[in-house]
């Protein structure tokens, strides 16, 4: 099996020819409410434990020490309840499709646009779902069998999304809806 790292290098060489790379500047990033650009992918670990350490391990079942990406989880845990708001990208509320984005561009510098079905349509090469590892983009066909939702896989068969009932969750895959509707 890939390593995260070895895939996430794959997916920037990749990314050289499918999305434009773009080194984010503070007010950019400050656009989805960031607050900070950050240099690592690594991020602070430390802080992590300290602030969603409950609801990543005994909630949702994560060995943090086996994670291997702190900043994801430490983004996540910073947006989860966050209301979902059409076409929204603030702390005020944000839609699927820009709560992937604003993650991309936090942790990785890459830039996706627009909407579910248009960042699966320009970005996305199908892996099937025993494939997944963390922080690959996962895609639900909801509406009239087209893509119309987006998340961001986490691990432990669950992802982070923002939802129209309930804002910035994170869901189990093996739940009946998301079994129901997911696509890639």
């Amino acid at each position: 099996m890939m390593s995260f790292w070895r895939r996430l290098m794959i997916a920037w060489i990749g990314s050289l020819f499918l999305l434009p790379v773009y080194a984010q500047s503070k007010e950019a990033i400050d656009t989805f409410g960031t607050g900070k650009n950050s240099n690592s992918i690594l991020g602070n670990i430390n802080s992590f434990h300290k602030k969603y350490q409950t609801f990543f391990e005994e909630k949702l079942g994560f060995d943090l020490d086996l994670i291997g990406n702190p900043s994801l989880f430490n983004k996540v845990g910073e947006w989860i309840g966050t209301p979902y708001r059409y076409r929204g990208s603030s702390r005020r509320g944000i839609n699927c499709s820009s709560f992937v984005s604003m993650l991309y561009s936090y942790l990785y510098n890459i830039e996706l646009k627009g909407s579910s079905r248009d960042i699966f349509k320009d970005n996305v090469v199908p892996i099937p779902k025993d494939s997944l590892q963390e922080s690959d983009l996962i895609f639900f066909k909801i509406r009239k069998k087209n893509i119309s939702h987006v998340g961001i896989y986490l691990g432990n068969n669950k992802f982070a999304h923002a939802t129209r009932g309930k804002g910035v969750i994170v869901s189990d895959l093996g739940e009946e809806y998301y079994k129901k509707y997911f696509y890639s």
